[in-house]
């Protein structure tokens, strides 16, 4: 790398002039300042690629209640992982064109809760986390589409807690993960919804760019 750093240092050498001793100088520090960009280029790629994001889809009849999950993935084989936080940092949904959609869903991010207490992840675990909970199906009326509501946090009001997702329809997410030793990270996912013989289908397909 000093190599690439050294030839445009030396036209320049010759160009301005100066002593050699200077040059030298100025090559020692642009060398080491492209170390030290390379070791925490190469870091963060490491840390980054520990933990990963796993849609989890619904099949099942619908279940008033029911969480809709994904899994944070610990990669590592032997490395754990500590204090994870997730965030929901935004979802699309039909709450957006109501005039008082502020009052009822449309504050983010918010912080998906994981199924159970968690301190640590250990190496080649999974830990679902809840994005929302199916709250009630709404009937079927002829010539529009099923739509369901949900609540982020079963246990506080519809205000500020709430989203609205009909059939046929693409959501775009996005969910953040950092930890420990971890630089914090986004992915962005196409949530699609479907109600098909009585069941109610979510998926999540990763967005790629």
């Amino acid at each position: 790398m000093s190599g690439a750093i050294s030839i445009p240092c030396a036209v320049l050498a010759f160009a301005i002039g100066g002593s050699a001793g200077r040059w030298f100088v100025v090559l020692a520090f642009l060398a080491l300042w492209v170390c030290v960009f390379s070791i925490a280029h190469k870091s963060y790629q490491l840390t980054k690629s520990v933990l990963d994001i796993e849609p989890m889809p619904i099949d099942r009849r619908p279940i008033r209640g029911q969480p809709f999950q994904i899994a944070i993935c610990n990669n590592s084989a032997i490395r754990s992982v500590n204090n994870l936080e997730v965030e929901l940092v935004s979802l699309d949904d039909e709450i957006a064109s109501h005039p008082n959609s502020q009052n009822l869903g449309r504050i983010f991010p918010k912080n998906p809760k994981p199924e159970k207490s968690i301190n640590k992840i250990n190496p080649g675990e999974k830990v679902p986390f809840t994005v929302f909970h199916i709250y009630q199906s709404f009937g079927w009326i002829q010539g529009q589409p099923k739509k369901f509501d949900a609540k982020y946090d079963p246990d506080k009001p519809v205000d500020r807690n709430m989203a609205v997702f009909i059939e046929q329809k693409s959501y775009h997410m996005i969910i953040a993960v950092s930890a420990d030793g971890v630089y914090r990270f986004e992915r962005e996912f196409s949530m699609t919804v479907q109600f098909v013989d009585g069941f109610t289908q979510i998926n999540l397909t990763p967005i790629t760019k």
